[in-house]
């Protein structure tokens, strides 16, 4: 059961890294990308889901799976370091795609600066040109 969940998880951090590559993916995307490989559907939010609730949800997800999954065994140690070993990987994807939001929102945000600069220039031109 540990091979498969850390098979779910490695799954998950690739579409993570594809999602990071490519943000403008859409929810049905994301899932029919699950639905090909071992990331159980489950996993996944709704398809009209924001992209970052959709990471969030299956992060969240994994977290809590890894956690019921490593309770009470006989390799308490060696589970515990795989366990640990698997959230910092999802941890670390999860701030990989935060991340990208981040700089995502501060390139929209300078884009809608550029294109509202652009609209007054071209009302001043319109102006003049109607007192022509």
């Amino acid at each position: 059961m540990a091979d498969s969940l850390k098979t779910q998880i490695d799954d998950i951090c690739r579409l993570a890294d594809k999602v990071i590559k490519n943000p403008s993916v859409k929810g049905d995307t994301i899932t029919g990308i699950v639905k090909g490989s071992n990331i159980p559907i489950s996993l996944i939010a709704d398809d009209n889901d924001y992209l970052g609730n959709v990471l969030s949800n299956v992060v969240s997800t994994a977290i809590i799976t890894v956690s019921k999954l490593f309770g009470n065994n006989n390799d308490e140690l060696q589970r515990e370091r795989e366990k640990r070993a698997m959230l910092e990987k999802v941890i670390a994807k999860q701030q990989a795609v935060i991340n990208k939001l981040r700089n995502q929102n501060k390139l929209n945000r300078q884009e809608i600066e550029n294109l509202k600069q652009m609209i007054a220039i071209l009302q001043a031109a319109i102006e003049k040109l109607q007192k022509l």
